[in-house]
């Protein structure tokens, strides 16, 4: 089985546990739910790959067997000592899997995504997992850890620098946006295998999957989301689907380009020219939030395709903007610089649960630029405080 591999269902976790499978660096089993500060621990030392916690799930001399617990009141407490023991505070995933007999109780899952954050720690200490143990990390670890995050970052901020640089424009004094997406870890060929290979036609049903799924993964994530100013999902053009290396699929009328380049591993490239008018000079602020939402949206499918619960890096880039003026923002200021750059690392939960939240501090700094709140700007796309 694969060392990731989760239980949806009791009868998953019995087949499992037949198996002679039993804890190891991503699965611990415990029968009740430990002490606050304990279980805090263990939670922070899976933050670093990830994994499951299994609350309902004794030793035994024989090996692990499943001893149903009430269920009641777990999810709460799990998730609140989450946000409260650990620092920073940790996002996770609780899952009840219930008896069909007696439905109020079960064995409780406690999925732990890798966190962008990582490492976390406990009382002043950090923790790591180390086989089936979760253990103090030493100093130098964390400095290694914290280090290499900082490099991932950089090496995403360098790229998004060159393509800035070598961005062309549909017209003279054109307006690029540019945005990068990175699965952290993620094996060369996980989301080419994923979707089938290069069969055109695995590709075209992975973009109908995105674009049938985008509205309710939005709308989940999103309420009240107006979907239709997302350029990439939601434009009025035709799809373009384009076979290669790396595969493109968007939408384009005539010079104005919005588009995502997809390569083996699921990390991809956008671009956008629609976030500024011609010849007026003037940006469109919501449609630079919009390019971020179509971001998360891709980013979101792509996740969902390998179910690979992966930290990513993202960075979003602006070009040519410099003295342009928000069209729907009456007083907006000139942005003053000719580029803007972000990035940050995320966690999956933050992706999924968190959107808007990462999409303003990829934004915030852009429509601030003018003069304009994000959550001004925000709004027009669904954003509600």
């Amino acid at each position: 089985m694969n060392a990731r591999w989760h239980s949806r269902s009791l009868d998953d976790l019995r087949a499992f546990l037949s198996n002679g499978l039993g804890e190891d660096h991503y699965h611990e089993f415990k029968a009740d739910l430990p002490a606050n500060n304990r279980m805090a621990r263990q939670m922070a030392a899976f933050a670093v790959d990830g994994g499951d916690i299994y609350v309902g799930v004794a030793e035994r001399d024989e090996g692990f067997a499943i001893e149903p617990l009430a269920l009641a009141g777990l999810p709460e407490r799990v998730e609140q000592i989450a946000l409260t023991r650990v620092d920073p505070p940790l996002l996770v995933e609780t899952h009840e899997l219930r008896s069909l007999g007696e439905p109020s109780v079960g064995v409780l899952r406690i999925a732990v995504p890798p966190s962008p954050e990582a490492p976390h720690q406990v009382g002043g200490v950090y923790y790591k997992r180390a086989g089936k143990q979760s253990l103090p990390m030493q100093d130098p670890e964390v400095e290694r850890l914290i280090r290499s995050r900082r490099i991932t970052l950089d090496s995403v901020r360098a790229e998004l620098s060159g393509k800035l640089d070598s961005a062309s424009f549909p017209a003279p004094g054109g307006v690029r946006l540019i945005g990068l997406a990175h699965p952290i870890g993620a094996p060369e060929e996980e989301f080419y295998d994923s979707v089938g290979g290069a069969d055109p036609v695995a590709w075209q049903r992975f973009f109908d999957e995105v674009m049938l799924g985008a509205a309710a993964t939005m709308q989940r994530s999103m309420p009240g989301a107006t979907a239709y100013v997302w350029d990439l999902l939601y434009g009025p053009e035709l799809v373009e689907i384009t076979p290669g290396p790396r595969w493109r699929f968007g939408r384009r009328s005539d010079a104005i380009v919005c588009d995502a380049t997809v390569g083996n591993d699921g990390s991809f490239i956008y671009r956008s020219d629609r976030v500024s008018r011609h010849p007026e000079r003037l940006l469109i602020l919501e449609n630079v939030v919009g390019a971020c939402l179509d971001i998360l949206v891709v980013a979101q499918a792509i996740t969902q395709q390998t179910g690979s619960r992966r930290r990513w890096d993202l960075a979003l880039g602006v070009v040519g903007a410099e003295g342009m003026r928000g069209h729907s923002a009456p007083g907006s200021l000139p942005f003053p610089d000719e580029r803007y750059e972000r990035a940050r690392r995320v966690g999956h939960l933050q992706l999924t649960c968190r959107p808007w939240e990462i999409a303003r501090s990829l934004v915030h700094g852009f429509t601030e630029g003018c003069g304009v709140p994000f959550e001004q700007i925000a709004k027009f796309v669904g954003y509600k405080p």
